[in-house]
């Protein structure tokens, strides 16, 4: 089972570490699937290191490139997918708590689009865009109420959510937009959650947002742009989400001959099996009590480098780097080396 004096098997790089693999495993169904549209691409730049935009962007989902830029508290926000290769005027910014600093780079850089989550968030880029001599191009985040059947945390498009503006709202907070110095109207926004495994909460935001357009249009305002967000999940373990294939299909159904830009924003379906993390096995231990046993395997990584066990019991798969097999079937708890963190527990045939 191996010791401190005979250690498992370790990594030329260290650990714990998360590396992307190559570029092949990156994207390439939305590539096929999604030709008939600029695609953005969802950037969580606090993690995806530069390999994996460079990667990324140039595999041509949208000319030139396309990017999602989410708030996230970072001095280098905006340098990060432009020194990646990605155009300013294909990134659109997202994210429920952007700060003034970060509305000024986006500004600066002349990005295509804000998606705007209320009104303050409104006039305070207003104010900046005319104070910097800017015209912000701009589409609110509209709430459509929908439930998309994934897990309550990353559900982001029921009413009780703290993104979007209300549908109801959404004429009165365009007209107010149309109205201020420094704004360009130019699309609608809308996301409502991840890891969605089934086509029909997609087709029923859809269906809102075009009726929102059509009461935006009607009453003379300008909808370049439709972006739908993302949320296609792919398999952990059991999961059957719809292909690609089939999730454009539905949307093409759907828009018909509309006059619109469609702006999709696939995350973990185009990178979630591109990323691994690696973990080094330090000891092994068995605990009583009770009258039970409990058989540990304690590694080097913990929840601050994979959260997602923790944050909704999500399922990862546990392969190693060199087996060694150690026992038959029996459960075994995959454990961090910090206090007060998740444990992973996985079923054998357990190989170390």
């Amino acid at each position: 089972m191996g010791t401190p004096s005979q250690p498992f098997p370790a990594v030329p790089f260290g650990t714990p570490k998360g590396p992307f693999l190559p570029r092949g495993h990156i994207g390439n169904q939305f590539l096929e699937a999604l030709v008939f549209s600029r695609v953005q691409r969802a950037l969580a730049s606090q993690i995806i290191p530069r390999v994996a935009l460079r990667n990324l962007f140039p595999q041509g989902l949208g000319p030139g490139g396309a990017g999602t830029i989410r708030s996230s508290r970072r001095v280098d926000l905006f340098p990060r997918p432009l020194r990646a290769g990605v155009p300013p005027e294909r990134i659109l910014y997202s994210g429920v708590g952007k700060t003034a600093s970060e509305l000024r780079q986006a500004l600066d850089a002349g990005i295509l689009l804000f998606n705007v989550e209320s009104q303050q968030e409104l006039e305070r880029l207003a104010a900046l865009a005319q104070d910097m001599g800017r015209e912000a191009p701009c589409a609110f985040r509209v709430n459509p109420d929908v439930d998309p059947r994934t897990h309550a945390y990353i559900s982001t498009g029921l009413a009780k959510n703290k993104f979007g503006i209300p549908r109801d709202e959404a004429l009165e907070a365009y007209r107010r937009a149309a109205s201020l110095q420094g704004i360009r109207i130019r699309g609608i926004s809308c996301h409502i959650g991840s890891q969605l495994t089934e086509t029909a909460p997609f087709i029923e935001a859809l269906r809102k947002m075009l009726d929102c357009i059509d009461e935006l249009r009607s009453a003379g305002l300008n909808v370049e742009y439709l972006d739908l967000g993302g949320g296609l999940g792919i398999t952990y373990e059991q999961e059957t989400p719809p292909h690609p294939q089939e999730y454009a299909a539905a949307l093409i159904r759907e828009l018909g001959d509309r006059n619109l830009t469609l702006l999709l924003e696939p995350g973990r379906v185009i990178a979630g099996n591109a990323g691994i993390l690696v973990t080094e096995v330090q000891y092994t231990k068995t605990n009583s009590g009770s009258g039970k046993k409990r058989r540990f395997v304690i590694v080097d990584a913990a929840m601050n480098d994979l959260c997602r066990p923790s944050l909704y019991g999500a399922y990862h798969h546990i392969q190693p780097v060199a087996p060694r097999l150690v026992s038959s079937r029996q459960w075994t708890w995959w454990v961090p080396s910090v206090r007060r963190a998740i444990s992973w527990r996985a079923n054998g045939p357990c190989r170390l």
